[in-house]
């Protein structure tokens, strides 16, 4: 299919000759490139494996007013706004850094600017958590 692999970062690839880039996580697959070299790879996905897996096509986020402006993707918000495209972070990644720093059911800063530490940030070092416990 033409998709050439990244040199550090094996699920992004790229295509040279149709200026496709894509990301592929378990079996979703995101794409980035023109609207007609996105048309072609995909009726090339389809008529390769079209009889074997089941290929959908969730939209595409763009400027034109066709495009869809705002998705949802792996529980990520994906929106096209005027100074270009708007990722929102999965909800639930927030909750668990919230509940690992132990800082739910606290206030936020009254006054912008100023700094906050917890106490045991300005006592004591921090031990370093499981990063896997961020990745659910």
């Amino acid at each position: 299919m033409g998709l050439h692999k990244a040199r550090q970062i094996h699920v992004c690839l790229y295509h040279v000759g149709k200026d496709i880039r894509a990301v592929i996580y378990g079996d979703d697959f995101t794409l980035l490139g023109s609207d007609d070299a996105l048309d072609c790879f995909r009726k090339t996905v389809d008529k390769k494996y079209g009889g074997r897996y089941e290929i959908s096509h969730k939209g595409g986020v763009g400027p034109d007013k066709n495009d869809d402006k705002c998705m949802r993707l792996l529980n990520r918000v994906i929106g096209w706004i005027p100074e270009g495209i708007r990722y929102e972070a999965d909800q639930r990644h927030a909750e668990i850094i919230v509940k690992l720093l132990g800082v739910s059911g606290k206030s936020s800063l009254s006054t912008p600017g100023d700094r906050w530490y917890p106490k045991s940030c300005s006592e004591e070092h921090l031990g370093e958590l499981d990063a896997s416990q961020g990745q659910r």
